[in-house]
């Protein structure tokens, strides 16, 4: 009787009557499985969930091949933000009715819920199969296969989206996605110019338009694709943020094609709807430097770093760019503050130091050369530029220690030997400068002069002939060097031996006979040495050479070339190349730089 009450009183939308007797009903029945689930529905809809939770459970309880029970209990746990009880009973509803598309589509709700995405695939897909002519279906198919990686799978449903539905822009937009991450940019682009022929307004669509056009090499497709959505998004619509936003990728895009001049302007109508957004400020400077107004540059820079401080390569290049003008002192004080941000950027210490030292601070420029040595102790520059400063400031004992350090590093860094080689000449090291000397001429042999502080250093070291016969066999490899030769015969004569070095030096004529370099420094020296000659010694007619004892078999004797005059037919010597930097550039790269 308490039933047949609740059913009349529910008939009579009478619900609270209905309610009341529906629980008489299952106070004196419990196991009523029509009153339970009426009385569900009542409280559902009375917005009561929670106290109809345990009559749903019941009526699943007391027919578990009910799929309607079931399909409830699960929609009414998800409306309470339990998706985890609610995942067995709705996969029960579909195991109970597999053609229903409300299941389906329901579960493929809940696997997305909880982070199921191949789950919430496979339902929207049996979804999609079950309704054919249903396009939200097979756009939430063709949306989730794009999302996990599929697709062709992807492709096939959102085509039959866009067929379906011709209102929805996010048909085509999420086509041309996927055919675009497939490779196919001439479909992509076909599918993306219908869509904004269709929904001219939409700007995500001219912006992956813009894109598959620019993939496929058509720069100026592209960028007019950006400027129509640009032009044609309101000023006043968010706040300025979406046409700015447009403004900003359109003069990338004029920048990454070349086009500078008109990439500054149009960024600068960017940074009047986005004057908080520095990176708009920080790619207009660009923008103006490639455009030749390094000045409007700079301006847009610190206004960037106004912005936004932290923007610590922006800074590194205002403070490059400072320096390229002039304004070093500017300059000095944004690398110090990048410096200090960005301590471990060796090859900003670098730059840095070369611009103290353009401004005449050797000491500073010294500090911070010793800074990029202290983060690169593998690379010679630092050291070798610490070197040059201290010699420059007269500290040359500890200039020639960092000499020393390059040449640990570098053995046969040509800079290094030459001063190692200098400072040891100085210090009155002749032995200790001829191990530099000779490592310098054999690394760089085109360094006329090392020749020459080769042999003096051999001299002082007492070893003039060791030398000499180092430098026959470095002239063995390479025997076109009159500087050699005439630097070998300039020490035997200052050591009184001229005739010693005359016979090397035509033991080196006989050995390499098709070389003129001996040749033509044995006839310099010999004219030299004629012209220093006393007047009353150049008169003296020479001894006649005693003739030769005859022998039982004589050997036939090459008389040596004539030395009286230089052969007038022989060019000049080759100037005598540049010797190895002394200085070297200051802002030289530094591999392993921040």
């Amino acid at each position: 009787m308490a039933f047949a009450r609740g059913i009349a009183a529910q008939k009579a939308n009478k619900p609270q009557e209905a309610i009341a007797a529906y629980r008489e009903a299952l106070r004196l029945q419990p196991k009523l499985l029509p009153a339970h689930l009426n009385l569900a529905m009542l409280l559902l809809a009375a917005r009561q969930p929670a106290q109809a939770l345990p009559h749903l459970q019941s009526a699943w309880r007391l027919d578990a091949k009910n799929p309607a029970a079931a399909f409830q209990l699960a929609q009414t746990l998800w409306q309470l933000r339990r998706p985890r009880e609610a995942l067995e009973p709705l996969r029960a509803a579909v195991r109970l009715a597999p053609k229903n598309p409300q299941g389906h589509a329901a579960l493929a709700q809940l696997h997305a819920a909880l982070n199921q995405p191949q789950d919430a695939l496979r339902e929207w897909t049996r979804t999609a199969q079950l309704l054919p002519r249903d396009a939200g279906a097979a756009f939430a198919a063709g949306s989730l296969a794009a999302q996990t990686g599929k697709l062709p799978e992807a492709e096939k449903w959102l085509r039959r989206a866009v067929q379906l539905e011709k209102r929805d822009a996010r048909g085509p937009l999420f086509l041309g996605r996927v055919l675009a991450r497939r490779g196919k940019t001439a479909d992509a682009e076909q599918v993306l110019k219908e869509g904004v022929r269709r929904f001219p307004n939409v700007p995500e669509l001219n912006t992956l338009l813009s894109d598959v056009r620019w993939a496929r090499g058509d720069k100026a497709g592209a960028v007019t694709a950006l400027r129509d959505i640009a032009r044609r998004v309101p000023a006043s619509a968010g706040k300025g943020v979406p046409a700015g936003r447009l403004h900003l990728a359109w003069g990338r895009l004029l920048g990454l094609s070349g086009r500078w001049k008109e990439a500054a302007a149009v960024l600068s109508r960017a940074a009047a709807l986005l004057p908080r957004d520095a990176d708009v400020r920080a790619m207009g400077g660009e923008a103006r430097l490639r455009s030749g107004d390094r000045a409007g540059a700079l301006a847009e820079w610190r206004r960037a770093l106004q912005l936004d401080p932290k923007r610590h390569g922006l800074r590194l290049e205002l403070a490059r760019n400072l320096a390229a003008m002039g304004q070093s002192s500017k300059a000095d004080t944004e690398f110090a503050r990048y410096l200090a941000a960005q301590p471990r950027d060796a090859r900003a210490w670098a730059e840095h130091a070369a611009l103290q030292e353009r401004r005449g601070q050797p000491q500073r420029a010294l500090a911070s050369w010793q800074r990029a040595a202290t983060l690169l102790p593998n690379n010679p520059l630092p050291y070798l530029q610490s070197a040059r400063l201290l010699r420059r400031l007269g500290r040359n004992d500890t200039a020639l220690t960092r000499f020393r350090a390059v040449l640990k590093i570098a053995p046969d860094d040509p800079n290094a030997l030459l001063g190692a080689a200098q400072l040891e000449d100085k210090a009155k090291q002749p032995a200790r400068a001829l191990l530099h000397w000779r490592a310098l001429v054999a690394a760089r042999p085109e360094y006329d002069a090392g020749y020459d502080s080769l042999l003096r250093a051999a001299a002082a070291a007492k070893q003039l002939p060791a030398a000499a016969l180092f430098l026959q066999g470095q002239l063995a490899k390479n025997p076109d060097r009159p500087a050699a030769y005439a630097a070998i015969l300039r020490a035997f004569e200052r050591d009184g031996k001229a005739e010693a070095g005359r016979s090397i030096v035509k033991q080196m004529m006989a050995r390499h006979p098709k070389t003129r370099a001996p040749r033509l420094a044995l006839d310099a020296f010999d004219l030299e040495r004629a012209r220093r000659q006393p007047q009353s010694e150049r008169k003296a007619k020479p001894r006649p050479a005693p003739k030769p004892a005859a022998t039982l078999s004589p050997k036939p004797i090459t008389p040596d070339a004539p030395a009286s005059s230089p052969d007038a037919t022989a060019p000049p010597p080759k100037p005598a190349p540049s010797a190895p930097n002394e200085t070297p550039p200051a802002a030289a790269p530094l591999p392993g730089g921040g």
